[in-house]
């Protein structure tokens, strides 16, 4: 038991101390880019969004983002669109300038389909993540955009013809102001 303890007491500080983690909710408004996908469902509510949280872990310029999304069924149209649960994990780089952070990851989807008679689904995707976020201190306003990679080997990698994206919002906290000040000190002469 001393040993785990320990384990995790070192884990703890060297995230502190190396790294920049942040976690806060995310909502993420799905774009009907493809018309097919949602023809006879009119209007804006509710089924146009997922909400969930955002998290994400920087380590120099590597940077690793996980998302975990619930999306409400169409409240007239559950059995074209039936509630999901959506996981999303990109790696990637991240580059700090003033203020601004940019971002750019690529990684696995997993989707979990909950269809009314009880028929659970699952499928799983391949996504890109573009985030930018401005950075006030322990707080950070986000904004990052997923799509659909094709990584079938058939066809180009972005499927324009049915091509459709998601945009989010984040509100994330955490982080280490401190050591971004510092970094951004320059030497002080003697």
């Amino acid at each position: 038991m001393k040993k785990i303890l320990i384990i995790a007491l070192f884990l703890i500080i060297s995230f502190n101390v190396f790294s920049d983690f942040q976690f806060g909710p995310y909502v993420v408004y799905k774009f009907p880019i493809n018309k097919g996908e949602l023809s006879g469902i009119d209007g804006f509510g509710i089924e146009d969004f997922w909400f969930g949280l955002d998290t994400r872990l920087k380590i120099k310029i590597f940077q690793a983002t996980a998302s975990m999304l619930y999306h409400p069924p169409a409240i007239d149209y559950a059995d074209i669109i039936p509630p999901q649960f959506t996981t999303l994990i990109t790696l990637g780089v991240s580059f700090d300038l003033a203020v601004i952070r940019f971002g750019l990851g690529v990684g696995p989807g997993f989707v979990v389909n909950i269809g009314a008679d009880g028929m659970n689904t699952a499928d799983f995707t391949t996504q890109a993540r573009v985030m930018l976020d401005i950075m006030m201190g322990r707080v950070a306003l986000g904004i990052s955009m997923n799509t659909l990679l094709n990584v079938s080997g058939e066809g180009d990698l972005f499927d324009f013809n049915n091509f459709s994206y998601n945009l989010g919002f984040s509100i994330l906290f955490g982080g280490s102001q401190e050591k971004r000040e510092r970094s951004d000190k320059e030497p002080e002469s003697e």
